[in-house]
């Protein structure tokens, strides 16, 4: 248990950044809510949905040391503006609890910028790669997996990746995780739902030397808004085939079933561990910016220079 009025700042009020909002509206010892938003009438017209005393609204342009008294601030913009914002909030003197929403930075440079920003920061900040929350970790509970292949629809090569890294890396204990550039193999460079931001149709395969694992992930892209994800798990006792459908991971051959939760439900037990200071199942800046380079530097070995350095990831 948790006691105290707690002050939580949201920067970034799009689809994500609401789902955070509905998360925090099931935690009773908040106080008081601080919401930043660039585009006040879409946030105003959302809000009809929320019943909440306590927020305080702000335009994106006025970050200001009425802030600075939060227990805990949620940057869930895109990632171009993220490293800015941060660096805002570290000139005004917060030195609180972060959570940052992933794709952490737009590209390599502005990732060890803000790596550099953040060097020897004196709080928690954490990163808002949810798959350790999820009943997907449970699929990997065998011994001796020697292959992990993740196909999907949609899948967001670019922006989920992370996702997927982190669960094999932190399930598995990977730490040697090098590109095969032999069997990896980049299709196209195509618009993201975001203006002004890239997706990759194609394939990414990673090897582990210690722990002889390939794992792997396509996007087929095939121009619907249907996610239709696979996993292929092969083990030396044999393999695994599941399909996600709803909320659930499905395991073919049988009726078990892997609960997926959203973000706002997961969301509100993240936020209640950081507020009772303790650690969330969701990384830590450091362990994140590994997953980043790892994709960013697979990426720079896979793409045309020119393609790489114009790359922007949401």
């Amino acid at each position: 248990m948790i006691n105290g009025n707690y002050e939580i700042t949201i920067i970034g009020l799009g689809n994500i950044g609401l789902r955070y909002l509905e998360g925090i509206l099931k935690i009773d010892v908040i106080r008081k809510i601080n919401l930043i938003e660039k585009n006040l009438k879409f946030l105003n017209s959302k809000l009809l949905n929320y019943a909440f005393n306590g927020c305080q609204i702000y335009k994106n342009e006025f970050i200001t040391e009425e802030i600075l008294c939060s227990d805990l601030i949620i940057v869930s913009t895109s990632s171009n503006e993220r490293y800015e914002i941060c660096k805002k909030l570290k000139n005004l003197g917060y030195f609180g609890d972060l959570i940052l929403e992933k794709f952490l930075f737009p590209n390599f440079e502005i990732l060890e910028k803000g790596e550099n920003l953040f060097n020897n920061y004196p709080s928690n900040i954490y990163v808002n790669q949810w798959m350790r929350k999820t009943h997907f970790s449970d699929i990997f509970n065998k011994e001796n997996i020697t292959k992990v292949e993740i196909e999907g629809n949609n899948l967001g090569l670019l922006c989920n990746a992370v996702h997927f890294i982190d669960l094999i890396k932190e399930k598995l204990q990977i730490k040697d995780f090098t590109i095969d550039s032999k069997k990896s193999i980049i299709k196209n460079l195509i618009k993201a739902k975001r203006k002004g931001y890239q997706e990759i149709r194609g394939k990414l395969v990673w090897t582990s030397s210690i722990k002889n694992l390939v794992f792997s992930l396509e996007d087929k892209v095939l121009g619907t808004d249907d996610r239709d994800i696979k996993f292929l798990i092969q083990s030396n006792s044999g393999n695994c085939r599941y399909f996600f459908s709803g909320q659930n991971l499905i395991k073919l051959g049988s009726n078990k079933k892997y609960y997926i939760p959203y973000l706002s439900e997961h969301s509100t037990d993240t936020i209640f561990k950081i507020l009772g200071k303790k650690d969330p199942l969701i990384p830590s800046f450091e362990i994140s910016v590994d997953h980043h380079k790892l994709l960013l530097n697979s990426l720079n070995i896979l793409m045309k220079p020119i393609d790489y350095k114009k790359i922007r990831i949401t």
